[in-house]
């Protein structure tokens, strides 16, 4: 089975786990399109600049998220998800 995956949830996952601080969202995102490209080829690529959903129930995205370092669009790819973890190890150890 194939999941479809935003560079901006894994950007998400990182910032709130106080990792890449210093990266910026276009870095840090070329930075998960070469990680895709070569790990799981050029296949895994669907789309750029989806819009990212992030919500919070008192505000919209550019009253809140934007002033978040979060990215309000992204790539978009599509992985097995028995890969998925393998995603994630591998962003857990960038600095």
């Amino acid at each position: 089975m194939n999941i479809k995956i935003g560079a901006d949830e894994l950007i998400y996952h990182l910032r709130k786990n106080d990792k890449c601080k210093d990266i910026d969202d276009i870095t840090l995102g070329n930075k998960i399109a070469k990680f895709f490209k070569v790990t799981f080829g050029e296949e895994s690529f669907i789309q750029k600049d989806v819009p990212s959903y992030w919500c919070d129930n008192n505000h919209t995205i550019n009253d809140y998220f934007k002033n978040k370092k979060l990215p309000l669009t992204s790539q978009l790819y599509e992985i097995n998800i028995e890969n998925i973890c393998q995603v994630y190890r591998t962003i857990e150890t960038w600095q």
